[in-house]
């Protein structure tokens, strides 16, 4: 009875292990592949997902020869979790520039690792049959294999000391509470993946019960320290601040292993429930995984917000309200619908049989935004006097009557400024003589004048956070930078052009003298480690290098052939052509673009700065490839 019971929990724990593992080797490998401390970390997560699933195919697996080959490519995984854990720590140390970069050492590290590797799959000098089992399968060691465990262990041991040295260097306190994790938990996937019952003298003459024993407390320790050796690392070199990092790894951890493993538990339990009902078990499976598949997101989604409160405790006011925008906002597609309803109703209590609303599009052209009814007598009124003309001429119309042209009853429709956002005629409006109807078309018109005013000021809005996106990426990515760094990164942490609170401005009086002049020439963007990298590649003046790199965070903003030309990217990337590349004036631009001065000088903003965020990108994307 023991015994199966060990069995089952030991398949449990190594189920539940898989489901950690591999969750969070595809979350990281996603969501962080960029940098060199990231990849080490995925390398890491591999090599022990590799191992553990070997692991619970060695639990099922009967056929010898099947185990054999389990338990022999088993080892892919063993080795590369120690020379990644080194890899990882030395990128970090070089990153930091704490070291002087030797990355040949790792790479000599993974070479005797993989030599081991290859030793175990074609020879017996590290392993050999015949396959012992104490409860936990295992081939024999051989002579190698002590030398193996020595490599495997010195590495990590090195990698180890190597921590401590990064932690005593770093000069945030969130740094180094984060390495002081890691070094407290820095063991954790060697021994989760490591055959350490092997390293015990005459390990496989154990009891059954201690084996399985040790392994069912030991394994999800060490997934413990596993995971928080991962956490810990995953903020090293993140641009995000730490309130994303921490509410990705929560939404990870929620809809990742909470799920899996709470209907692998469910399965464990589904043979009691089959043998109390006598139902079949096959019956309880099917419909218990449907509630679970079910029931869990609900219940995730009932959690989430409590636990986003523990992240975001001083903010989370803020956060919940920024959440609540995307139902609340008044989209384009609101207005329309609202345009229409409203003119609906107006001409089926007006007894009308055309109406229709014009406003500013994203250019600020007029142009026609619904139109109900007939569009025969619209295009007679604007045939008569086109639409710029009939604004021009309601922009002294004072009265608060509409202006009757053409038998339609032309409102203006003002923001409270006394600007004009809109018109909306009616058909007909002069026979409507029952107060009521009269009282309906007024109530309505000004509603619909309202929804005018609070879209176009809500995109206002929106246009200023987009024009402060670069900005805050900016700080974002200078308040991640002083928390990494070290006294020996602070010079060039200093040095760094795109971290300068005018960064901004100076891409924009580049741009001004893009062809020639003194805020190009003697621009301290020339510092630009892109610049010196492209002026090394290609020879010529900075100068010219600094007209190339301009020129290539433009073209990063061009947009696909298949978006549309009046795109907002379209937009923003023409005004830069033509106003930059091109050298055109800004009454020339807006006449070719249709847009006003005034709309041409915002949109203007936002595509420099814009330019600025690739700039910015290209100098980050510069700095991850030099480190190794």
């Amino acid at each position: 009875m023991l015994p199966d019971l060990l069995h089952q929990l030991n398949r449990l724990v190594s189920n539940v292990t898989l489901i950690v593992t591999f969750s969070l080797w595809a979350y990281l490998t996603i969501r962080s592949w960029g940098g060199a401390v990231a990849r080490a970390l995925t390398i890491m997560l591999f090599g022990v997902f590799t191992a553990v699933t070997a692991d619970v195919l060695i639990q099922i697996a009967h056929d010898l020869v099947i185990l054999e080959f389990l338990l022999r490519w088993s080892w892919l995984g063993i080795m590369l979790v120690p020379t990644s854990m080194f890899h990882m720590v030395m990128a970090l140390a070089i990153q930091l520039q704490i070291i002087k970069p030797r990355m040949w050492i790792v790479w000599v590290c993974y070479a005797i690792g993989m030599l081991f590797v290859v030793c175990v799959i074609t020879t017996n000098l590290v392993v050999a049959t015949p396959i012992r089992s104490g409860g936990v399968p295992a081939l024999t060691p051989q002579a190698l294999f002590s030398g193996v465990a020595v490599f495997a262990f010195g590495v990590v041991t090195l990698a180890w000391i190597l921590l401590w040295r990064v932690r005593a260097t770093v000069l945030t306190p969130s740094l180094r509470r984060r390495m002081t994790y890691m070094v407290a938990s820095w063991y954790g996937p060697l021994l989760l993946s490591f055959p350490i019952l092997s390293l015990l003298p005459k390990a496989y003459l154990l009891p059954e019960s201690i084996s399985l024993s040790l392994g069912i407390v030991a394994a999800p320790i060490a997934a413990i320290f596993m995971m928080v050796t991962a956490y810990s690392a995953t903020f090293v070199g993140s641009p995000q601040p730490d309130r994303i990092v921490k509410h990705d790894f929560l939404r990870w951890w929620l809809y990742g292993p909470f799920i899996g493993v709470s209907i692998i538990l469910f399965l464990q339990v589904v043979p009691v429930f089959a043998a109390i009902s006598r139902f079949p078990t096959e019956i309880w499976a099917v419909f218990g995984i449907m509630m679970m598949t079910v029931i869990m997101p609900i219940l995730v989604n009932q959690i989430r917000p409590y636990l986003d409160n523990l992240i975001y405790s001083n903010d989370h006011e803020d956060i919940d309200y920024l959440r609540t925008l995307p139902r609340t906002t008044f989209t384009q597609t609101d207005l329309r619908r609202l345009l229409e309803n409203s003119l609906t109703v107006m001409c089926g209590a007006a007894q009308s049989d055309s109406a229709f609303v014009a406003a500013p599009d994203d250019f600020g052209v007029y142009a026609v935004k619904m139109i109900v009814g007939g569009r025969r007598r619209i295009r007679q009124l604007f045939d008569q006097i086109p639409l710029e003309a009939l604004i021009t001429r309601l922009q002294t119309h004072q009265s608060t009557q509409p202006l009757l042209l053409n038998d339609y009853g032309i409102a203006v429709l003002r923001n409270p400024e006394g600007q004009i956002v809109g018109v909306l005629g009616l058909y007909q409006y002069e026979r409507i003589t029952a107060p009521d109807v009269q009282q309906l078309v007024a109530t309505l018109t000004r509603q619909v004048e309202h929804a005018l005013v609070m879209v176009t000021m809500q995109q206002r809005l929106i246009d200023t956070l987009r024009t402060m996106a670069p900005e805050m990426s900016t700080l974002q990515q200078m308040s991640s930078r002083i928390e990494q760094a070290t006294p020996d990164a602070l010079q060039s942490l200093e040095d760094d052009v795109a971290m300068m609170p005018e960064f901004t401005q100076l891409v924009r009086d580049a741009l001004t003298h893009y062809w020639g002049g003194p805020k190009l020439s003697d621009s301290p963007l020339l510092g630009l480690k892109s610049v010196k990298r492209v002026r090394d590649a290609h020879g010529g003046s900075p100068t010219k290098a600094l007209q190339l790199v301009l020129r290539q965070a433009i073209d990063n903003i061009r947009p696909d052939s298949s978006v549309a030309t009046t795109a907002n990217e379209s937009i923003l990337y023409n005004i830069l052509e033509m106003r930059f590349l091109q050298g055109r004036k800004i009454r020339d631009t807006a006449d070719r673009l249709a847009m006003s001065e005034s709309d041409l000088y915002r949109k203007q903003r936002i595509a420099v700065d814009e330019v600025a965020r690739q700039l910015a990108m290209m100098e980050e994307s510069h700095h991850e490839s030099t480190t190794p």
